[in-house]
């Protein structure tokens, strides 16, 4: 059989692989820093968060002012749209009411009008539809 022996080479070998355990006391002391980086981490993590939420806050309080302030504006000029084509409505109403009453009056001269007015456009047309 053969028999085991010591030889240097071997044991220097496992030595090396294996480093010499640290004192109890640099143990603690690692722990202890870990644990208050981690705390500074939770801290820090709880600022960015606050920060973040106001952030958040403020940002939807400007976008329902903007909203707001945007319906008001849209509500304004659907008032304005509409009071104005109620003007124009009553406008075209008169001008068709008056030129009624014209043609009655005045049937030849609204028929001579009507014809200058037809011939008109006829050479309008006829011009920019490129016959000429």
């Amino acid at each position: 059989m053969a028999s085991q022996t010591n030889s240097p080479s071997t044991t220097t070998s496992a030595r090396a692989e294996t480093p010499p355990p640290e004192p109890p006391g640099k143990i603690d002391a690692a722990r202890e820093r870990l644990q208050q980086v981690a705390g500074q981490i939770e801290d820090r993590y709880r600022q960015v968060s606050d920060e973040v939420r106001r952030g958040a806050e403020k940002a939807s309080v400007e976008l329902r002012k903007g909203a707001k302030a945007a319906r008001e504006r849209g509500e304004e000029a659907a008032v304005q749209l509409r009071e104005g084509y109620g003007r124009a409505r009553e406008q075209a109403r008169g001008l068709s009411k008056d030129l009624s009453n014209y043609v009655q009056e005045k049937p030849g001269t609204a028929l001579l009008a009507a014809a200058a007015a037809g011939f008109l456009v006829g050479l309008l047309v006829r011009r920019r539809g490129g016959g000429e």
